[in-house]
Formats: structure tokens, sequence, C-alpha cells
């Protein structure tokens, strides 16, 4: 059995001092419905587990995009001397 959904008024925001938007408590409604969430908590572990998903595969792109500079800049000093020798 599948506890019921929690009420709009639990998703209020004490940072923000407002309510949850109609749209935003609809798409909690059917991420409630599709996990088959039994409590507001493994709703929010839920939240937590996405929410450090995200933020791993952010750094990973940076991380993968650092060391392509990191390569180009390497190959630009590579190359610097023999620029230098055609000012000389």
């Amino acid at each position: 059995m599948q506890a019921a959904q929690a009420v709009q008024a639990e998703f209020y925001s004490k940072l923000n001092d407002s309510e949850i938007s109609d749209d935003d408590y609809e798409r909690a409604q059917s991420i409630w419905k599709h996990f088959g969430m039994k409590s507001m908590r493994v709703y929010h572990d839920l939240y937590l587990k996405t929410d450090v998903l995200l933020l791993a595969d952010v750094f990973e792109q940076f991380q993968k995009f650092a060391w392509k500079i990191i390569i180009w800049t390497f190959f630009i000093m590579l190359q610097l001397p023999d620029s230098l020798g055609m000012f000389a």
C-alpha cells in the first residue's frame, strides 16, 4: 500500500518564505507516483541522490574540459620557442 502523497503545505520554503507553485507541486506529484514514494523522507532521499549525481556529472564534464585546455596550452608552449626564433 502506498502512503498518501505529501500535501502542498509540506513543500513550504522557509528560505524563500513562500509556498510551492502549482506547477512544481504537480511535478512533485508525478515523481511521487512514478517512483512509488512511501513517505516524504523517501522523496527527500531521491532528491538528494539525483542532486549529487547531477553535481558529479558537472564536475566530470569540467574535468574533461580542463584537461583539453591543459593539453592545448602544453602544445602552444611547445610551439612558442619556434615562434620567438622568427623575431630574433
